[in-house]
């Protein structure tokens, strides 16, 4: 039947694309294919190509991302060549170090996505930016300050006392990964990037009977 050789090439061009792609990254053949299947899914206005707003749907809807500065920060570091769109070899290689990347990956991930200008480093008015959007719904109760810009501008000074190893009043990429190697919970400091494990396992899951269903291909 016509639908059932339309699904069957969906499939074989989702598995070629797999099949090229998962050595470079930390996934299996078969996880890297229901990636590719599931981004393919949600490319409905440019063929292969996944655009900002649709990304960002992603991120609410599986990873309970709320922050829309870094949901956008977090779209510019998968968008390797900044074209405005993710395609599929971005996308794969994107989801391997936002899903499963080691702590190398990882931080060199959440640097680039806390990096707005970039410099190459993390400025005060970068961190204050990023800190007071982050923190902005919970007022006095996170900082503890009757003036939240102010607890914002004290957990800045902080922060840098703990971080700017070099002391030039900034925090390099070499300052932030030497500080998250020996405290792993600084990783995120300035908002979530990342999703919890308790999300990447629900993500496979959903991702898994999508493909038992096919409701990739619809």
């Amino acid at each position: 039947m016509p639908g059932s050789v339309s699904v069957q090439s969906k499939k074989r061009h989702a598995h070629q694309i797999a099949e090229r792609l998962y050595k470079d990254t930390n996934f299996t053949n078969h996880e890297c294919e229901l990636l590719v299947n599931f981004m393919l899914s949600n490319c409905k206005t440019h063929a292969g190509k996944l655009e900002k707003l649709r990304f960002r749907d992603i991120l609410i809807e599986h990873f309970e991302f709320t922050d829309s500065i870094l949901m956008d920060q977090v779209f510019k570091t998968f968008d390797a060549d900044s074209d405005g769109y993710v395609d599929v070899e971005e996308w794969v290689k994107g989801m391997s170090v936002f899903l499963r990347g080691s702590l190398h990956e990882q931080s060199l991930f959440c640097f680039k996505s806390y990096d707005m200008k970039l410099e190459n480093y993390l400025t005060r008015d970068v961190m204050f930016t990023l800190l007071k959007n982050c923190l902005q719904d919970k007022g006095t109760q996170e900082l503890g300050e009757d003036d939240p810009e102010e607890g914002v501008k004290d957990l800045i000074e902080t922060l840098l006392k703990k971080m700017d190893i070099d002391k030039d009043t900034k925090v390099s990429y070499e300052d932030y990964e030497a500080t998250c190697c020996y405290e792993e919970l600084l990783l995120e400091f300035l908002g979530k990037v990342l999703p919890e494990k308790k999300q990447i396992a629900a993500f496979f899951a959903y991702l898994e009977k999508c493909a038992k269903n096919q409701t990739f291909y619809d």
